[in-house]
């Protein structure tokens, strides 16, 4: 047993392919291809002797752990169920709170907040309506310290979020947050391709009023939502580490230094959807995002009046089982060398930067 050195005789592709073909008579391996999106076949047959080369992410993505998100809309509850809610997150390790409001109503950040120590917690606020008065206005009652993200996705004109920071840029542009939504649903690189050519756009504004890329860049977040399919979940997450890292190095001229807190995995509910089937699908889509380097997880939790206040904690557990049980984050790629995801990272990546333009 000592000089059995646990590998098996390498196979040629061919005699593979011909072993798989008589394991499917009659139906052949056409009859076990999909389709990661219309027009996008899975190859369910990729060999070792397909193997481009290896893509191995940056060590500073797996240094620690993903930072614990928590979505709180304001708009649903009273100021008193609000602050239970928060508190309660906090309770749970929460590391960073996001709280979703509408203009229209009352916004009442104090009563929301009372007890939280802002020295221990980042809090952002999320906007339904964005502009220069409504940002202006919000930015005069909430804590000094809060972030203000504005969503890139609503269609305003370039100038939206430069507008808002107008007077102050120097001393507030570290306040805001560029929020860049992207779905792992669709003809995923086409679309994705659009949204980072909206960032590109928004950059060569930005620089084009004299500001320096350097604080534009830093804030941006790039919010993925992604749908129940693992594998496509690690692949699209590591090509939007490799498009953002390119940017940045043309954009920055310098190698390597693009700061890691760009990505947010956000795991959305059905609220039809049998919330234990939801808990393995929010423990699965998170593992995901941990193995690829992702920088906040945040499972946003199922709404209904009968169900049961163990599901949010068993949610909020799950970042913990990932972070504290795991051995995963030693500063190297667990994902490096994977062939099969590097086809299609190598792929999708050349893609969406071959529709880019500068």
């Amino acid at each position: 047993m000592s000089d059995w050195n646990y590998t098996f005789d390498p196979i040629s592709k061919a005699n593979w392919l011909k072993q798989i073909e008589a394991d499917l008579l009659p139906r052949g391996i056409e009859s076990i291809q999909t389709e990661w999106w219309p027009g996008e076949i899975i190859v369910p047959t990729q060999h070792i002797d397909d193997r481009q080369q290896s893509i191995r992410l940056p060590d500073r993505l797996f240094n620690q752990p993903p930072r614990i998100l928590e979505w709180i809309d304001t708009s649903i509850d009273e100021a008193k169920t609000i602050n239970i809610k928060i508190l309660d997150a906090l309770n749970y390790g929460v590391q960073s709170l996001i709280l979703h409001v509408d203009a229209e109503r009352k916004m009442p950040f104090r009563l929301w907040l009372d007890g939280v120590l802002f020295d221990m917690i980042e809090v952002a606020v999320s906007l339904d309506q964005e502009s220069p008065e409504i940002i202006h206005a919000i930015r005069e009652i909430i804590p000094r310290s809060a972030l203000i993200r504005l969503n890139r996705m609503k269609g305003q004109s370039s100038s939206v979020f430069l507008e808002a920071l107008q007077g102050s840029i120097d001393e507030n542009a570290k306040s805001y947050r560029f929020i860049y939504e992207i779905s792992s649903t669709g003809e995923w690189t086409k679309q994705t391709s659009e949204i980072f050519q909206l960032i590109i756009n928004d950059l060569t504004y930005w620089t084009s009023q004299g500001f320096n890329s350097l604080d534009f860049l830093e804030n941006c977040i790039l919010k993925l939502t992604p749908d129940t399919q693992y594998l496509k979940q690690l692949i699209q997450t590591r090509v939007l580490h490799l498009i953002w890292n390119n940017l940045w190095n043309l954009s920055i001229n310098t190698k390597n230094n693009s700061t890691s807190s760009y990505l947010e995995c956000h795991i959305l509910p059905d609220n039809m959807t049998d919330p234990d089937k939801y808990l393995i699908r929010a423990s699965v889509s998170s593992l995901a995002a941990s193995l690829t380097g992702t920088h906040s997880i945040c499972i946003h939790h199922q709404n209904g009046r009968n169900l049961a206040d163990y599901y949010k904690r068993i949610d909020r557990n799950i970042h913990h089982l990932l972070n504290m049980e795991s051995e995963m984050y030693t500063a190297q790629d667990p994902l490096a060398g994977a062939y099969n995801l590097d086809f299609y990272t190598h792929r999708w990546t050349s893609e969406i930067w071959s529709y880019l333009q500068f």
